[in-house]
């Protein structure tokens, strides 16, 4: 695949789009985590 933006209708015709959307899913649910940890810390940093 050359990289490069796709709009998001070339993506839709395609399995890479479908491949895409669960990395991104699965990217989402790590941020979630991580943020959670990160707002976790800040809160403890600030009680100090």
């Amino acid at each position: 695949m050359p990289k490069g933006r796709y709009s998001k209708r070339h993506l839709r015709r395609t399995k890479v789009f479908s491949q895409k959307g669960k990395s991104i899913l699965e990217n989402r649910k790590k941020d979630e985590k991580r943020i959670a940890m990160n707002q976790e810390i800040l809160l403890e940093r600030r009680e100090k």
